[in-house]
């Protein structure tokens, strides 16, 4: 149906870029992040102010586990994240 063809449309556009909420990070923000097909998403609290290297930020995050991981949030990889 019409879906297919605004997916292809999507493909083409090129490099992904940031999504605009990906700006709005700044520490204490909670977020979502996928973490693999067995732990799935995963909720925690930035936990320390993004870093912008490239096109891609930089962060610590502090899951609701109490484990704290640096993960970047690049477009490639925005498809894990999401506002918590």
């Amino acid at each position: 149906g019409d879906g297919d063809e605004e997916d292809a449309k999507d493909l083409q556009v090129g490099t992904p870029s940031l999504p605009p909420w990906a700006y709005t990070i700044t520490k204490g923000t909670r977020i979502e992040y996928y973490w693999n097909d067995e732990y799935g998403w995963c909720g925690g609290i930035v936990s320390s102010q993004p870093t912008k290297i490239m096109d891609e930020f930089v962060m610590d995050v502090t899951f609701d586990d109490g484990e704290t991981h640096k993960i970047s949030l690049s477009a490639e990889d925005k498809v894990r994240w999401r506002p918590g």
